[in-house]
Order: C-alpha cells, then structure tokens, then sequence
C-alpha cells in the first residue's frame, strides 16, 4: 500500500501538496516524522535494530521509535501511533516531554542520490518496562536495548556499533535529553 506524505516548505509549512514516500525521498521533497526517544530510570536509552525487512539503513541500530506523519494526520497523532505500534507503549501525549522540531538533510544513498528532508517532532518518553516487556514491530524492529547515556555517546563517536549514520543529530539530541533529565 502506498503511503502519502504532506509536503512542507524550508520552514515547516504545508503546501497543500501530498506525494508517495518513495517519490518524497527521490525528489528529497521536505516532510514531517516524528522521533521517540525512550528512557528508563537508569537514564538508559532504548536502541533498537532495524529489520532487514525495513526500506533502509537495514540491520543498523537506532535510538528513534517513530515515523513519518502521512498526509492528513498531525505531529501528535503520528508519536502516539507510532510509539504503540513500533514499541508496544500506549501513551497519552501528556506522557511525553516535547525536545524539539528540528530540521534534518541527510543523504540517504549516495548512488540513488537521495536525500532525506524532514522536520522530526523529537520527544523522550521514560519508560520503567524491562527488555522482556516490551513488544516491538518485528516487521521493523530486530533486536533492542537499553545503553548507558553515556555508553551511547561513545558509541556514536567512535562508530563501535553500526547506528544509522547521523552522529551530529543523535549527540544533539543527547545534549537535550541531559538537560531534561539533570
């Protein structure tokens, strides 16, 4: 089934164009995801590794549950859909801690020449579920995790595990969950 997406403008505004995710990404057309970030009482962050079922970055690990907000949904309902789906947590938004939207440009295949544009609504969500507790979308999600704040951040910096290649906005993100949780 094809997924639409509501186009947005360089500052995060509709354009009352809806296309195919697949044609967003080709023509790297800016769009709307959300990103949850979950934390347990260890200040852990949940990482998770994609399937190799997923579109892409197949078998990398990552630190974000979420998605994109597909044509005629909003931020908000995306996160809470997307969080059950994709970890197994029904939340109510008021759950949630707001970090920030940001704007992300990353190029996604080199070869394919695509490039990812997107204004993610980025949220930390505390958890005190254990592992064995959680149940994850096995279509998108392998194996998960929780690691040490401060264990994530070396990871990232020195590439010891194979994360999805965008260190800058995972330590900025980090940066902000510190603030929040200190």
């Amino acid at each position: 089934m094809e997924e639409y997406l509501d186009i947005v403008d360089e500052n995060n505004k509709l354009l009352g164009i809806k296309k195919d995710r697949k044609k967003v990404h080709l023509d790297g057309d800016f769009h709307r995801t959300t990103h949850v970030w979950i934390i347990n009482e260890k200040n852990e962050i949940l990482c998770h590794r994609r399937s190799s079922f997923v579109d892409l970055w197949k078998e990398f690990w990552d630190t974000i549950f979420g998605g994109h907000v597909v044509s005629g949904s909003d931020y908000d309902e995306t996160t809470l859909k997307e969080l059950a789906e994709e970890a197994g947590i029904k939340a109510k938004l008021s759950d949630l801690i707001l970090i920030e939207i940001c704007r992300c440009i990353e190029t996604v295949d080199k070869e394919k020449n695509l490039v990812n544009r997107e204004f993610p609504k980025v949220f930390l969500c505390r958890t005190r579920k254990k592992i064995s507790e959680f149940n994850f979308q096995k279509s998108e999600i392998s194996e998960i995790k929780f690691i040490p704040i401060e264990e994530l951040k070396e990871i990232i910096k020195d590439m010891r595990m194979k994360f999805v290649p965008k260190p800058e906005y995972y330590l900025h993100i980090i940066e902000r969950i510190e603030k929040i949780i200190s």
